[in-house]
């Protein structure tokens, strides 16, 4: 016979809840964000090594990597933070 398992402790309250789920966005924001930007950065870098690109072209079209990284970054932080708060995700 299996006895119901009760909480050890008290629910937190509403404002630690909000506090650790702002805290787990931003920290899984930096977490992405700086892990897809070295990504991207590896990647212009490599291409325009192995395309002996002039520095007058490959660095402009760097933004375009940089730019996919921070599309990235902020949908990774949308969807972060949807499910810290328990909305849901689309």
């Amino acid at each position: 016979m299996s006895t119901p398992l009760e909480p050890v402790a008290s629910p937190r309250p509403a404002s630690a809840i909000l506090a650790i789920a702002i805290l787990n966005t931003i920290g899984m924001t930096i977490l992405f964000g700086s892990e897809i930007g070295f990504v991207a950065l590896a990647l212009d870098w490599s291409a325009a090594g192995l395309l002996h690109l002039p520095p007058e072209i490959y660095l402009p079209l760097g933004a375009i990597p940089m730019t996919c990284a921070l599309i990235a970054t902020v949908w990774i932080a949308k969807r972060t933070w949807a499910y810290e708060t328990g909305h849901g995700t689309d």
